[in-house]
């Protein structure tokens, strides 16, 4: 224990040992619900963040229904598998407008080419 941490040691026993009077609780001004509401906690000395921090572009999850060789072809890549079927969809999908209803994706996966169609519920079109 260096010097400065029996100083600041001894100031804390002499702070616990002080007892606050009733005068002196006049001295603090009342918290009200918008005081606590605004407050930040801090740890350190900086303010503590809760949770992880917030995308700049957040994902939206989905339920999809995908053909059983098509994921396990996926996740035969190992960890990332789901952001690569984005990645691929998100490449069958350049250059096209967003009023196409249909879309067919060509995937590369493991040197096996699989095709893969995705209809809008108005039903498909003819490209």
């Amino acid at each position: 224990m260096n010097r400065n941490e029996r100083r600041l040691g001894s100031d804390l026993a002499r702070v616990d040992t002080h007892v606050i009077r009733p005068h002196e609780y006049d001295e603090i001004p009342e918290l009200s619900d918008t005081d606590f509401g605004r407050g930040i906690v801090h740890e350190g000395g900086l303010p503590v963040r809760r949770g992880r921090p917030k995308l700049g572009a957040p994902k939206q999850q989905v339920t999809l229904r995908l053909d059983r060789d098509v994921v396990e072809q996926f996740r035969a890549t190992g960890k990332g598998w789901q952001s690569r079927i984005n990645a691929a969809l998100r490449k069958s999908l350049s250059g096209r407008s967003h009023h196409d209803c249909t879309y067919r994706a060509i995937f590369s996966i493991s040197g096996r080419m699989v095709a893969a169609t995705a209809a809008s519920v108005i039903g498909p079109m003819n490209l």
